[in-house]
């Protein structure tokens, strides 16, 4: 027997189907086209220039040299960073009374004793190392003893050094003890971790200054800077060498080098499964372009490769340099072209 109750029911859903609207197809998002930006490093590279592709600027820039240590943000590492830009290396003398470090021993240790941190960013390659250990749930300092060599100026004028200790890590903030290597000037600070950064950025200069050098780690995907690189020389022995780099933001960007050789035109984002895209800091890095040390005695660029990144919005772009040069011929000036896939 047929139930009136279902008749209608069913008619009251044809109703309602037949009185929708048809479905609006959406419109693709507009990628927009190539752009082409200059970060302006300078003839001696002193600008350190935070760059957003999506807002084609650049967002933040400092000189590198103002600065010497930079302090991990992230909740889940307490690492401390050396100013690459300027050369800087540490060393750990372990266990040792503070007070025993002088300049005399300082001068004397061996060059390959000294650590540079790892290029790629790994927190746990980084020069200084663990400085700290976790006892009973507790977090405190092992209480090494390390010496700062602080590098050099674009000058080539060496920055001196510092010898500091960790005093430990609590109320979100590190504690360190540093002072000049015969003791003077002593003095005991503090830095906060900021939530929104990726590092707070640290001076030993004026008896410790505290800088608010990157932008908000979301407002930021590249990194225009020098920095420090093991390469080899001409006879294949590794070598420490100041570079001209990109680095990413290592929180929120990946990047990595196209593995197929195509024209920058027609790369798409069907190509972005052949990047092998990665979080390391120097994921772009500096080979985009080769100096001539025989010949020429300059550089050259290399527009055929290119990289694909996804920035901190999830988005993928295609990128590659084309100039290191500024109208007047003048190098520290990276021309690159970029395009939303």
């Amino acid at each position: 027997m047929i139930n009136f109750k279902h008749i209608l029911f069913l008619l009251a859903v044809l109703f309602v189907y037949g009185c929708m609207p048809e479905d609006t197809p959406l419109s693709p998002f507009n990628r927009g086209n190539e752009r082409i930006a200059v970060a302006n490093m300078g003839v001696d590279y002193l600008n350190q220039i935070y760059f957003n592709l999506d807002k084609d600027s650049a967002v933040k820039q400092n000189i590198y040299t103002i600065w010497d240590l930079a302090f991990s943000c992230d909740d889940n590492h307490f690492h401390i960073y050396l100013n690459s830009a300027k050369f800087a290396r540490a060393y750990d003398f372990e266990d040792v009374e503070f007070n025993s470090i002088n300049l005399k021993k300082i001068i004397n240790l061996p060059e390959t004793s000294w650590k540079h941190d790892k290029p790629d960013g790994n927190p746990d390659s980084t020069a200084i190392g663990n400085w700290w250990l976790f006892k009973d749930d507790s977090f405190i300092s092992k209480g090494h003893t390390y010496v700062i060599d602080r590098g050099f100026d674009e000058k080539k004028n060496s920055s001196g050094f510092k010898k500091m200790t960790f005093l430990g890590f609590s109320n979100n903030k590190y504690k360190i003890k540093f002072s000049n290597p015969d003791g003077s000037a002593e003095t005991i600070t503090e830095i906060e971790k900021k939530t929104n950064r990726n590092h707070i950025y640290f001076s030993f200069d004026e008896g410790g200054k505290i800088l608010d050098l990157e932008p908000n780690n979301i407002d930021w995907d590249i990194h225009f800077t020098r920095f420090t690189e093991l390469l080899a020389d001409n006879a294949g022995n590794p070598m420490w060498y100041l570079v001209t780099t990109v680095l990413i933001n290592t929180k929120y960007v990946r990047a990595g080098l196209l593995t197929t050789k195509k024209e920058f035109s027609d790369v798409s984002i069907e190509d972005t499964s052949s990047a092998n895209l990665s979080n390391l800091r120097n994921s772009i890095g500096y080979e985009w372009k080769g100096y001539d040390f025989v010949g020429t005695n300059t550089y050259t660029i290399y527009p055929e490769k290119i990289y694909i990144l996804q920035d901190t919005k999830g988005f993928y772009w295609k990128l590659h340099f084309i100039d290191f040069f500024n109208d007047k011929g003048e190098k520290g000036y990276p021309k690159f072209e970029f395009k939303k896939l």
